[in-house]
């Protein structure tokens, strides 16, 4: 007989929550319940994996000397990122100081030794990055789902060593991203997605609505100049950053 899921959740109550979740940079320095960080953790210890294999590994960090080094080292891989991204068109970044109001991370380390498991003909490595992605968002919606905001915070070879220092990672792990939480002060809640018709396809891609490279490097250069009156309008970044960045810009 086959099994029958039983909730007392609706469609439309995950729908609500997915679409009321948005990556979060402004933070109130309130603290977060242990209660729900709880709850976060356990989205994500719920997630699907490759073979079950739970690949994943939580640290919580709550101490304000190891927040303020996480801050400094973050803001340290901001500036040489911004140097070799910028001009109109370069990555609109983030200011970083909203990490100095975060009360609390949730440092997710991934064991990719745990890639053995997976088939040997298929592509381990995307089927362990999907794992990590799948815990990553279960543990977004947690936290929206509880009125919290979030946000993870993108990896890069300068910035792991110092953090897995810093956190304590033992060998064999690798950070695979921050996530930080907290309670959200944004000034502009901002929220679009491609129409639906132009996404879906029915049996076969249909190749009369395959984007070509132009189109794809026009769509590159508009998201990013969404992203930027995004932040700005949502104060993650501020007119003199831009300008920053403009300045920068090679001539």
């Amino acid at each position: 007989m086959a099994i029958q899921l039983e909730t007392k959740a609706t469609i439309d109550d995950l729908l609500e929550i997915i679409r009321k979740r948005r990556s979060c940079r402004r933070y109130l320095p309130d603290s977060v319940p242990e209660e729900m960080i709880d709850n976060i953790l356990e989205a994500g210890r719920w997630s699907p994996s490759g073979c079950s294999s739970e690949p994943w590994e939580f640290v919580v960090v709550r101490d304000p000397e190891i927040l303020r080094r996480h801050s400094e080292l973050y803001k340290e891989l901001r500036a040489l990122s911004e140097l070799a991204d910028t001009g109109p068109d370069g990555f609109p970044f983030p200011d970083m100081d909203y990490l100095d109001n975060v009360t609390v991370l949730i440092v997710i380390c991934g064991d990719r030794r745990l890639g053995r498991t997976y088939p040997e003909l298929y592509y381990r490595s995307e089927i362990f990055h999907q794992s990590i992605g799948a815990c990553i968002e279960n543990m977004f919606l947690a936290a929206a789902a509880q009125g919290l905001g979030g946000t993870w915070l993108s990896m890069g070879k300068k910035l792991e060593p110092p953090l897995a220092e810093l956190f304590g990672i033992p060998d064999g792990y690798r950070i695979e991203t921050v996530f930080a939480v907290g309670w959200p002060d944004l000034k502009r809640e901002i929220r679009d997605r491609r129409p639906f018709e132009e996404i879906v396809h029915r049996e076969r891609f249909d190749p009369a609505r395959a984007r070509s490279a132009d189109q794809i490097a026009d769509t590159v250069r508009a998201i990013r100049g969404r992203r930027r009156e995004d932040r700005s309008l949502s104060g993650e970044i501020s007119e003199g950053s831009q300008r920053l960045s403009q300045e920068r810009a090679p001539s």
